[in-house]
């Protein structure tokens, strides 16, 4: 079983270094990469820092953690895969009378508790 401490960070920590690192992992291999990296705003320069961090670290964490890293990642790709899902209805959704489909994702949405945990 893994440890309860090992998830909450492979959800905190290890996660969005590993988000950040393959997202501009993704980026550097495009052929436009030179004006993706001149025209990335603050949001993408976290992520570029995050991803710069020290790869044998991450390395040795994600040997150590691979359990939890794996579990959560499990989890966040059925999430992304919804969200995915949902994006060709956006403009069905706007152009109809019924509520807007990213209305009952959790990513537009969390739910309460987790906002109220954000802001303490």
């Amino acid at each position: 079983p893994v440890d309860h401490h090992d998830e909450v960070l492979a959800a905190t920590s290890h996660l969005p270094h590993i988000l950040a690192f393959g997202l501009v992992d993704t980026l550097s291999k495009m052929s436009d990469r030179d004006e993706i990296f001149q025209y990335a705003a603050g949001g993408f320069r976290d992520f570029s820092r995050i991803a710069s961090s020290d790869p044998l670290m991450w390395r040795d964490i994600c040997i150590e953690n691979r359990e939890a890293i794996i579990q959560i990642m499990d989890n966040f790709l059925q999430d992304i895969e919804v969200l995915k899902q949902s994006i060709p209805a956006i403009k069905h959704a706007i152009h109809s009378t019924s509520l807007c489909m990213f209305q009952h994702t959790p990513f537009m949405h969390p739910h309460p508790c987790t906002i109220q945990q954000l802001e303490k």
